[in-house]
Order: C-alpha cells, then structure tokens, then sequence
C-alpha cells in the first residue's frame, strides 16, 4: 500500500508487470492481497520440487520453482476467496522488484526504524538479528519445533516482534506516518464481494462487525509451534495482542476476546 500510494503500482497491475516470468495470467496484486489468486499453497508442493531440506527455500527459488513446474491453480483469478500463503510470498517478491531492496531490509527501512520498532524484524538467517533473538517454538504437547527449509520463505510469515512493537505498530495505524487513512481504509474493505457471511477479508486482514455495528479487524497466524492473534476495534481503538511460542487454540475467537475486554471493570 505504501508503494501503491508513492504511484509505484497499482492494485489491478498484473503479476507479470513487475516479474515478466510468472507464469500464471490475468492474477492481480488486488487478488494476492485479498487472496482470491486461485494459487495452490507453496506450504503444499514447495517439498515435492525442492531437494535440499537443509537449505532454506528463499522467495527467489520460490519462484523459480513455480516458473519451471508451474503446479496447478485451484480456480482461476478472482473466481472466490482462499487464503493461500503464495500470494503473500509473491507480494514480497513484488516489493523487492520494485524497491530493489531484500524484503526484509525494504521492512527495516520503511517500517520497523521510522516507528523505533527495535525489536521486530523479518526472518533472514543471514540477518544478525535472527540469530540473536532465537526462539524455540513448542507443539501443543510441548515437545520442540524444529526449523523447516520453508522458513527462508517470508512476505507470509517470518515476522517476529514484541507485544510492545506491534502496540506501536497499532498506535502508527491511526496516523498517517506510514500511509494517509484513506489509503490504509482499503486494507479494511471486504474484498470477497462473493462472500455473504459478515465476516470478510481485506488487505491482509480479518474484517468482522460485532452485533452493534463495531468494526474489527484482526488476524491470527501459526508456524514452527508459535501462535499469534492480533485484534483491533478501530472504533475506540481497543487492542488485543497476543504472541506465544507453544501451540495454543484457546484464544481464536477474536469476538470472544473482545467480550472479555469489554466485561472487565474500569477504574
């Protein structure tokens, strides 16, 4: 969005305008953000073509991999919503086209530095960071995750930061120091206008209304046995940030979470 608002693209620009070998036709940045690509799950079939399983997969071979193979779509471009983790993936290969910069260095520069998010960044094993803030993440039956060839992977995940900095991100949200609101509006606009239930999907986020009109935004993710959940009621800029580094499913319901906050005692 910042790229679009600095004239850099446009959110019907097909793929192929900023990576001339992609394979897959008429699928536009408005679809890979909104998740309506038809694109199969790189999750799903990166394994198959990749052999070296102690190398990370980067978005690059990524895309080498669907240029050459090109898996089969699941529907064609703009047919329905499915969230897909390539679409994501190839929105970062975008930034990097047109940014000239690594992903996750595009992110230090334009995000992370301008809002003092000193402890946030993007997955990079060659990024000193990574290795001086690592993790371990836990399965459900707390046993240890161990690192996948995937993790190269980033633009869908990868992103790891502090219940603090994603509060200053929160904050940043309702300013314009990134993006003017009426750009950053589109992020919150239901894009599946196929999708009848009251719940929708933006730009990268979750769109729901509480039974009194309220608007939440919000998004949960999981990889390697950490979970998240990040909720906001833009109304009266509630916010609920959740991290953890042991698989967890109590907390999923955003709408529930909201309830909690709301039936808690002020004084």
């Amino acid at each position: 969005m910042m790229l679009h608002e600095q004239g850099k693209l446009e959110y019907d620009d097909v793929v192929q305008k900023f990576i001339p070998d992609f394979p897959y036709k008429n699928i536009t940045v408005r679809q890979l953000l909104a998740h309506r690509s038809g694109l199969p799950n790189y999750m799903y079939f990166a394994g198959k073509y990749w052999k070296s399983k102690k190398t990370f997969l980067t978005n690059e071979q990524l895309l080498g991999i669907i240029q050459q193979y090109k898996p089969r779509v699941e529907f064609s471009p703009d047919k329905r919503y499915k969230y897909s983790n390539t679409g994501y993936a190839v929105l970062a290969s975008i930034v990097e086209h047109i940014s000239g910069l690594p992903f996750d260095e595009f992110m230090e520069q334009n995000i992370f530095a301008p809002l003092e998010m000193t402890n946030t960044f993007i997955s990079n094993p060659k990024n000193k960071k990574t290795i001086e803030y690592e993790t371990i993440g836990y399965t459900k039956r707390k046993r240890k995750t161990s690192s996948s060839f995937l993790d190269g992977v980033t633009g869908d995940k990868g992103v790891y930061s502090t219940v603090e900095d994603l509060f200053t991100w929160d904050q940043a949200l309702y300013t314009e120091k990134l993006i003017k609101q009426s750009t950053l509006e589109e992020a919150f606009t239901p894009n599946s206008y196929d999708y009848k239930r009251r719940n929708n999907y933006g730009f990268g986020w979750r769109i729901d209304t509480q039974d009194n009109g309220s608007k939440i935004v919000y998004h949960g993710g999981l990889w390697g046995g950490y979970n998240c959940l990040f909720v906001r009621r833009l109304e009266d800029h509630t916010a609920i940030i959740i991290l953890g580094n042991k698989v967890n499913w109590s907390f999923g319901d955003p709408e529930q979470l909201i309830g909690i906050v709301d039936s808690v005692e002020t004084y």
